[in-house]
């Protein structure tokens, strides 16, 4: 199989989702892992078991097509703080997140890179919720927004923040208060600010994708000083095509 080739400063972020028929959840079960098998067998709920498999699944295959090795040959190892990688090539660098049936996978070469999706609800809007992880410059912005601008303000700050701290692969041993990120509507995606460096935001890119993805609100964080992001869906059943450019966004 011929490996898809990456340009330097891209990053290709593919939807999918977690919701698939029988039989395409079969196929996509004979691509996994003894161990990840095992795992799935964890779920105490059918719905969860499915979606956990179709995403690992969906995984090996988008990152197969970067690779060039098959998908049920891929291995995985982990950081220290649970950031999976592939364990022989490295360079190609990933990041998966998922929220309900949503599933965003980003992928580049040789530069760090988070992402993270919310299915857009309003229950998300916790002041209490602001103040425990936002930094004080985050909750203030975000009490100055009129109420109807809440949800997706607050989950335009938690997708930013969590996409950076993935990139970083720290988890959440990265406290979230100790960072600034825009978060108004109409302000351009930022790292604004982090306590323990002066010059550490200049180094890193923050992407908006929320309109590619209906329904939710979605990050990338990207280091490096110049890239461009694109989002596209991921239809490995329609045999011979590829998939479908949503969009193209780059730093303004």
């Amino acid at each position: 199989m011929t490996a898809r080739r990456m340009a330097e400063g891209e990053v290709v972020v593919w939807a999918a989702s977690l919701d698939v028929d029988a039989a395409r959840l079969g196929t996509l079960t004979s691509s996994l892992s003894t161990d990840e098998i095992e795992r799935a067998t964890r779920f105490r709920f059918a719905r969860d078991r499915d979606r956990f498999v179709a995403g690992r699944g969906f995984l090996r295959r988008i990152l197969a097509d970067y690779t060039g090795d098959p998908a049920d040959g891929l291995r995985f190892s982990y950081s220290p703080y649970g950031k999976p990688r592939l364990a022989d090539r490295q360079e190609i660098q990933f990041n998966v997140s998922h929220s309900e049936n949503r599933m965003l996978v980003a992928v580049s070469a040789n530069i760090a890179v988070g992402v993270d999706v919310e299915v857009l609800n309003s229950k998300h809007a916790d002041e209490l919720v602001a103040e425990r992880f936002f930094s004080a410059q985050e909750v203030r912005d975000l009490r100055s927004l009129p109420p109807s601008e809440w949800s997706r303000s607050f989950l335009t700050c938690w997708t930013r923040k969590e996409a950076f701290i993935k990139a970083r692969g720290e988890g959440l041993s990265l406290p979230l208060h100790d960072f600034d990120v825009t978060l108004a509507p109409g302000v351009s995606p930022a790292l604004v600010r982090t306590a323990w460096s002066a010059t550490e935001p200049a180094d890193w890119l923050l992407f908006d994708i929320s309109k590619d993805c209906a329904g939710c609100v979605a990050a990338v964080a990207v280091r490096a000083a110049h890239a461009v992001v694109s989002v596209q869906r991921y239809d490995s059943w329609a045999a011979g095509s590829e998939p479908r450019s949503l969009a193209l966004c780059a730093p303004s």
